[in-house]
């Protein structure tokens, strides 16, 4: 089994037992001894699927969903082990495969077909946890995928200020943008996360800037009813 199978079947089936306790314990023991041994035994941590993702980027899952867990578990489950203490665990695992593979060589810049690359995988799941492990191991917050989209712009859609704020330590651009023309500030208001846009326009975001219509992040936050949003858009000079 290639390393590409191992990580694949290592993290799926974490989230896959979901409150089993027992089972999840055993998977998470198999998993990263298994994502070890192999890259001990010299496998290509860069290996790839025919769909370009490596070891690394398959590894980037999203956080353990403790209540769809809690729903499907027995009653056993929940008495031994709750939602909240499986989902630690299984988060846990991820991040230990996740620095495994980096501490074999991964290279975290290695991208998809997309483009898509481990960092914009994790800020996307809302995986703060990852995004600080790939940023401490190099991954770039400048890359962006075939569409133009940036870690900070994928942070400003899902409204994750703990990752922007991350990204940003690390000399991400506020005032990145899509291939549409559309910047983080645009995105952010439009989805109507209040504190981003305003964490992005304390870093310098120009509120007046348009899209390739003509539209302002003000425009659009107008258009989307986000009325918090314009009323700090308009503060701002918007």
């Amino acid at each position: 089994m290639s390393i590409i199978e191992v990580a694949r079947v290592a993290v799926r089936s974490l989230s896959a037992n979901k409150l089993r306790s027992g089972l999840t314990m055993l998977g998470m023991v198999i998993g990263v001894a298994a994502v070890i041994a192999l890259v001990a035994a010299g496998a290509d941590p860069n290996a790839r699927t025919d769909a370009g993702e490596t070891a690394l980027l398959l590894a980037v899952q999203p956080r353990f969903d403790a209540s769809l867990a809690e729903a499907e578990a027995d009653e056993h489950a929940r008495a031994e082990m709750g939602p909240d203490a499986a989902g630690l665990a299984v988060d846990a695992a991820v991040v230990a495969v996740v620095r495994q593979l980096l501490a074999a060589g991964a290279d975290p810049n290695l991208s998809d077909r997309d483009g898509t690359t481990p960092l914009l995988r994790a800020v996307l799941e809302c995986r703060t946890d990852l995004v600080e492990v790939l940023l401490d191991a190099g991954a770039d917050p400048q890359q962006a995928d075939r569409q133009g989209v940036t870690c900070i712009l994928a942070a400003c859609y899902t409204g994750d200020l703990a990752a922007f704020r991350a990204l940003m330590r690390r000399g991400a651009h506020p005032d990145a943008r899509t291939a549409e023309g559309l910047s983080g500030l645009m995105v952010a208001a439009s989805q109507g996360h209040a504190e981003l846009v305003e964490a992005l326009l304390a870093a310098g975001a120009d509120p007046g800037a348009t899209d390739r219509n003509g539209r302002t992040a003000r425009d659009l936050a107008a258009a989307a009813g986000h009325d918090e949003v314009v009323r700090i858009l308009a503060g701002a000079g918007a």
